[in-house]
């Protein structure tokens, strides 16, 4: 009987783990956008700048607005600096398209809320940029969870087209 309640327990705090897991899925992303700033990365002073860094620094800007949004809780501001084929990948989930994007992430912002879970902005532990894409590594926070992540980010135009991100 002991046997069983312990493994009772267990599956209750798997399943526990899973919900944390499964809204942390959708804020890994979303709260890479959603932090200190990114554009200052790597903007050295009096240096000249070369066109490729000048566009990093743009697409950095871009990444940042976004993030700036998003903690002003826009939901629908947010949206808008993707593009609307956007390819958002964290882990092993894909969302394909602004309006897919959307029905996702209202379900996770819904099921958080719905779970008493505060979001606190991230810690930024290092960003910058390798080759065409904006990467952001930082500690996330929810309820009680720490969670360190790594998003990658292109940026066509003035919108996010592809996000990469893992935790």
């Amino acid at each position: 009987m002991r046997q069983l309640r312990s493994n009772h327990r267990r599956e209750e705090r798997g399943n526990m783990r899973s919900l944390v897991s499964g809204i942390a899925l959708g804020f890994a992303t979303a709260t890479a956008l959603l932090g200190p700033s990114v554009a200052s990365a790597q903007e050295p002073a009096a240096v000249p700048q070369s066109d490729d860094h000048k566009r990093m620094m743009a697409a950095a800007k871009v990444v940042q607005s976004a993030r700036d949004t998003g903690l002003k809780g826009d939901f629908e501001g947010w949206l808008k600096h993707f593009t609307p084929d956007v390819v958002f990948i964290v882990n092993d989930t894909v969302v394909l398209g602004r309006a897919e994007l959307r029905k996702v992430y209202t379900m996770f912002f819904s099921a958080a809320r719905g779970a008493g879970l505060e979001m606190r902005a991230p810690e930024i532990i290092e960003s910058g940029w390798t080759g065409d894409r904006i990467y952001v590594w930082q500690k996330e926070f929810l309820g009680e969870a720490e969670i360190v992540t790594y998003g990658e980010y292109e940026v066509a135009g003035d919108k996010i087209s592809r996000v990469v991100a893992s935790y």
